[in-house]
């Protein structure tokens, strides 16, 4: 992880609950943060269950391991993917939003982002929940439900307002995610959107750029703000735009490629272990883009788990 994201993380991991990672309007870093906080309290639980176990071997030496093998208890783990929710008019209707003006009315985002987890606990049963932090709906609720009550009747929609998914893994994701928050900076009124995160800007390249800086450290030759406003800061701006912007945008190509080939990429996504091939790499970093069939198809409960418990528990 790049020095640059070492705020976000920590105020992720610091956080008082996942929901409290909410920064209105800059949902792709709030994916990011939340995360980042689930592969951490994932990994320390499994550190903590594995120091319990060598605990309990050593105590009980004279146990075979056979038999202290049945004693074990296996914990299923969650593989998360971060989503970005868009089509290529860049208008997706999406209902239950807290931004909208009630639940059954619907916001058209250009782009959202939601947390995936998929937990498998065996080979025919898989389960996956999203979080949606910006959403009236339970937090987290499951796949199914999610997309009934968001993407309410949606084949009745027009074809143009068609929600896809772009899915990326999240360990990825937070390697490879940049922004300057440029986005968000309006240069006309040298003022924000809307209010900036208070921790550090996430870059990936440049590190040492902090585009929340609206002060004399960004002033241009005549004392105006500019966020771009050095060879450093531009470099960086550009990176992170450039990368920003192929996460958060689903084009026509993208669309035509996942009707011809996406059930062909799934099933290669366990052969394709070529790192050198372009294609490959790109859908290792941006990841693949899924219709709401699709997406349900790949990620969708395999058995009727929807009476499952949801995870309340967080580990701080």
């Amino acid at each position: 992880m790049s020095a640059a994201a070492a705020g976000a993380a920590k105020s992720a991991i610091e956080a008082s609950s996942d929901k409290s990672l909410r920064v209105p309007c800059y949902c792709e870093e709030n994916v990011w943060r939340l995360a980042y906080r689930k592969i951490h309290q994932q990994e320390k639980k499994k550190k903590q269950q594995q120091e319990k176990k060598q605990k309990r071997q050593q105590k009980k030496k004279k146990i075979t391991t056979a038999a202290a093998t049945t004693t074990t208890t296996t914990t299923s783990s969650f593989q998360y993917h971060v989503v970005f929710i868009s089509n290529p008019k860049g208008c997706a209707p999406l209902f239950q939003q807290l931004a909208a003006s009630d639940r059954d009315s619907a916001v058209f985002w250009d782009y959202h982002d939601v947390t995936e987890g998929t937990t498998t606990t065996t080979v025919l049963t898989k389960n996956t929940l999203v979080w949606d932090i910006d959403s009236y709906l339970p937090f987290p609720c499951h796949l199914e439900d999610y997309i009934e009550m968001v993407f309410p009747n949606n084949l009745d929609w027009p074809k143009e307002y068609a929600p896809y998914f772009r899915v990326i893994d999240a360990s990825i994701y937070l390697r490879h995610f940049s922004s300057d928050r440029s986005h968000m900076y309006n240069s006309d009124t040298n003022t924000w959107n809307a209010l900036p995160p208070s921790y550090d800007c996430i870059l990936q390249h440049n590190e040492n750029t902090n585009s929340n800086d609206d002060s004399s450290n960004n002033k241009d030759d005549d004392g105006n703000n500019d966020v771009t406003s050095n060879s450093a800061t531009t470099t960086t701006t550009t990176t992170a735009t450039t990368a920003f912007k192929q996460y958060m945008t689903i084009s026509n190509e993208d669309v035509d490629y996942q009707q011809k080939n996406g059930e062909k990429d799934d099933n290669d996504d366990n052969n394709n272990k070529n790192e050198n091939d372009d294609n490959h790499n790109h859908n290792r970093i941006f990841g693949r883009v899924y219709s709401i069939s699709r997406l349900v198809e790949r990620f969708g409960c395999s058995e009727d788990n929807n009476n499952a418990l949801l995870p309340t528990i967080e580990i701080k």
